[in-house]
């Protein structure tokens, strides 16, 4: 059991430094986040827009991204010293384990309260939004798209003819949509997440059964939690799911311990003697 516990403690720190070298790959990427708006002149059956739109990395977005990257890789470097010291001092490694849960989770946080705004890659139409009303992840570089807009669109014609651009009406508002780079770092924290907690995990439970059951079951309700805390609802909401996910969460977790203790239990009656 101690081999097999090993191991999977082991597998779950690799995980876990893989994970951090994607995050920070991800918020390196050039394809981070899509950027989009609008500029536009005139009014009613005269109006003229133009779509406007910015592709970049996530640090490029925000220099908060570089926290991704420098997590990233910290906990990557640290993954790897705990399998080192796997071998000197089991004791050792419980607060490492524990350091790198921590982290994944702080990553998870923010990730989530960006990721509360951001748009699926293949929406249709867009969900604008006041600068105002973003995130500060994303508020800085939306404000200088703006000012770029403004100094290059304000006044000028819409075409040849038309109407000219109003400077109240270049980008507005703006709709913001996930790329490749978005999309990987949103699966690898989250499986950073439950393999931290599957490392501590082993190295606390009895067996590996019950050490799969706590991660799994600590890392939905962890995500839960998250996931609704970024998504409050407004006072002026037509609908509001608040607390939906943790509700769903913790009915997971519920029956995922049911069905591991009833599993447990029958194992034991069927390994008792007659």
């Amino acid at each position: 059991m101690e081999r097999v516990k090993g191991l999977a403690t082991i597998v779950s720190l690799a995980i876990v430094g893989a994970a951090g070298v994607a995050a920070a790959v991800a918020a390196s990427l050039p394809g981070g986040l899509l950027l989009t708006g609008y500029a536009c002149g005139g009014g009613g059956d005269e109006q003229r827009c133009i779509g406007l739109a910015r592709q970049l990395s996530l640090v490029e977005i925000s220099p908060r991204a570089w926290l991704f990257v420098a997590g990233g890789l910290g906990c990557a470097v640290l993954a790897g010293g705990s399998i080192l010291a796997l071998r000197r001092d089991w004791g050792a490694v419980l607060p490492l384990t524990l350091v790198l849960t921590a982290a994944a989770l702080v990553a998870l946080v923010l990730m989530e309260q960006v990721a509360a705004q951001v748009e699926p890659a293949n929406v249709q139409g867009t969900t604008g939004r006041l600068l105002e009303d973003w995130h500060p992840f994303l508020q800085p570089e939306l404000a200088d798209m703006r000012e770029d807009a403004v100094r290059k669109y304000a006044g000028q014609p819409t075409a040849p003819g038309g109407p000219a651009y109003d400077r109240e009406q270049i980008l507005d508002s703006f709709s913001v949509r996930e790329q490749g780079g978005w999309t990987l770092l949103r699966w690898a924290i989250p499986v950073a997440l439950f393999a931290a907690l599957l490392a501590f995990a082993s190295v606390v439970a009895t067996s590996l059964g019950f050490a799969v059951t706590l991660a799994g079951t600590g890392s939905i309700v962890a995500w839960g939690l998250v996931y609704d805390r970024a998504r409050p609802c407004g006072s002026d909401a037509s609908e509001c799911y608040d607390g939906l996910a943790t509700v769903f969460a913790v009915g997971v977790a519920i029956a995922w311990w049911v069905i591991y203790l009833s599993t447990r239990s029958g194992s034991r009656r069927d390994d008792s003697p007659p």
